[in-house]
């Protein structure tokens, strides 16, 4: 207002607007022609919430849940999936964020990126592709498929008949007797671990191995005779 001296305490600072930089109660006097006038205003804070959900994860297992919490009070809406709640369960890799807004209605955010790593794999007889070798006969193993790529670590027990246990496609040597491999499979990135088994049937000397399908059987297939 024309003619109208404004002064703003603590502070006495003279203008129409003041910008102020912490909480307290604010004193606007308004002085004309020897009047006076006050009006006070509280401010509750000028500092917005400060979120943080900590550093990026990484995790091993295929059941791993990973939970995340807001560090701070208030309202709560996170993405994906807009839960309400202050801290969520997650199972998948994602960028998890969450905005926090206080009681003066001040917002804040903050994400974070949740890795989540399940190891598996498949061990199999290469070589032969039937699993099954007469009693002397050379036989490879190997670990033919993995979940994801990397770098990995090999440890096939019992050693028994391998020329390296620790190789990704150990050579079986002369097999006596019908044996259960493990591998041990590890990321030497990240520390992930996986198991799997496989049989090596061995046949003794003298045995014929024997087919495992035979005709006639009713399948259709080679069900009759005749002559060609």
């Amino acid at each position: 207002v024309s003619g109208v001296v404004y002064t703003w305490n603590p502070g006495g600072v003279v203008a129409d607007s003041l910008n102020v930089t912490a909480p307290g109660v604010y004193t606007l006097t308004a002085s004309n022609n020897g009047c006076q006038n006050s009006s006070n205003i509280t401010i509750s804070s000028t500092v917005p919430p400060i979120v943080n959900l900590g550093a990026d994860m990484d995790f091993c297992g295929c059941d791993t849940s990973v939970s995340i919490t807001a560090n701070v009070s208030g309202t709560y809406v996170w993405s994906p999936g807009n839960d309400t709640t202050q801290a969520i369960s997650v199972s998948s890799t994602g960028t998890y964020a969450v905005t926090v807004t206080d009681h003066n209605q001040c917002t804040a955010s903050d994400d974070i990126t949740i890795t989540i790593r399940c190891l598996t794999v498949n061990a199999i007889v290469s070589d032969p592709v039937t699993g099954t070798v007469l009693a002397g006969h050379n036989a490879y193993l190997d670990v033919d498929s993995f979940s994801y790529t990397g770098t990995f670590h090999y440890l096939w027990t019992p050693t028994t008949f391998l020329d390296d246990s620790s190789q990704k496609s150990p050579h079986v040597i002369a097999p006596s007797t019908t044996t259960t491999y493990l591998v041990m499979v590890t990321d030497q990135t990240y520390g992930c671990v996986a198991y799997d088994t496989v049989t090596l049937a061995v046949v003794p000397p003298g045995m014929i191995p024997m087919p495992t399908a035979f005709s006639p059987n009713g399948d259709g297939i080679n069900d009759t005779y005749g002559p060609v």
